[in-house]
């Protein structure tokens, strides 16, 4: 089954707990998971070159309305001053496939054209947790 985009929900919390408030001025996320690529191969191995996935690396771009009386930016705006942590979770559908964890925010981009509104993109990037470790969330978890 096909899901459309508007589907998709984005949540925030306090880091350390669940992800539990639906962010509402949100406008396109993109989460980005791949793994390091090592290089396995032997004279064995035949003409290609063989691969062992390595360590996996994460982020989530985050694209919302610059707005200074929502919640949803004024706690991105906070996080990414006090150079702290916020809990994230990313799922593609109510079923709940995607990913989250504790996450910093790495990056902020705020464009300013001469004509339109002012739209900025968070980067997140899994932090430091033991209580809520970054990871993927499987179908039904």
């Amino acid at each position: 089954m096909a899901y459309d985009g508007f589907d998709c929900i984005l949540y925030r919390g306090t880091a350390g707990a669940e992800a539990a408030t639906v962010m509402t001025n949100v406008r396109d996320v993109t989460p980005d998971i791949s793994y390091t690529e090592n290089d396995v191969s032997t004279r064995g191995g035949g003409v290609f070159k063989q691969y062992a996935l390595g360590q996996g690396d994460s982020s989530i771009d985050v694209e919302m309305i610059a707005d200074n009386s929502d919640d949803d930016y004024l706690a991105f705006t906070t996080v990414y001053q006090a150079r702290g942590q916020i809990a994230i979770k990313c799922i593609n559908n109510t079923a709940g496939v995607g990913c989250g964890g504790d996450m910093v925010i790495s990056k902020v981009s705020e464009p300013q054209p001469l004509d339109g509104v002012l739209v900025c993109t968070f980067t997140l990037r899994p932090g430091y947790s033991t209580a809520n470790p970054f990871d993927v969330i499987a179908l039904g978890s």
